[in-house]
C-alpha cells in the first residue's frame, strides 16, 4: 500500500501545513492500522506511535490536484481522502457541513489530497510531482 499526499502549491506555509495536518488526521482515521505502537526512550519516556509507512508530501495547483481527484474517482481501488478551501474558511463543522452541502465536488477548490493504493496506480497519478517545498 502507498500513501501520498498532494498540497496546493498556491497555499501560504501556515495553510499548507494545516492542510497536511487535517489530511494526516482523516487519514489516520480511514487506516488506524498504519500507526505503531508507542515507544519509550532510554529514559523511560513514552512516546506515542507514529506512522509505520512513508508519506511523500508532494505539490501541484489547484487545476492538477483538481483532475487527480477527478481521475481518482474513476478508479475503485484508490482511497481518496480531500481537504478544500471552503473547509479551511469556516469557522465551524456545522457552518463546513452546510457549505459543502450545496457545492458540487467539481466546485471545490482542493487545499489537498490524500491518495492510498497500489503504488503503480497512485504513480501513475502522480510520479512528476515535485516534493512540496
Amino acid at each position: 500500500m502507498k500513501f501520498v499526499m498532494i498540497v496546493n502549491s498556491d497555499l501560504g506555509p501556515g495553510l499548507a501545513a494545516n492542510s497536511c495536518t487535517v489530511l494526516g488526521i482523516s487519514l489516520g482515521k480511514a487506516f488506524p492500522g498504519m500507526v505503531g505502537p508507542s515507544c519509550s526512550d532510554a529514559d523511560g519516556t513514552v512516546h506515542e506511535g507514529i506512522t509505520e509507512h512513508n508519506i511523500p508530501v508532494l505539490s501541484a495547483d489547484s487545476e492538477r490536484i483538481s483532475q487527480i481527484h477527478r481521475q481518482s474517482r474513476l478508479n475503485e481501488n484508490l482511497q481518496i481522502i480531500a481537504f478544500n478551501r471552503t473547509a479551511q474558511s469556516c469557522r465551524s463543522y456545522d457552518e463546513y457541513r452546510d457549505r459543502l452541502s450545496v457545492l458540487g465536488t467539481d466546485n471545490l477548490d482542493f487545499s489537498g489530497i490524500c491518495l492510498a493504493g497500489k503504488r503503480k496506480q497512485i504513480d501513475s497519478l502522480c510520479a512528476s510531482l515535485p516534493l512540496y517545498r
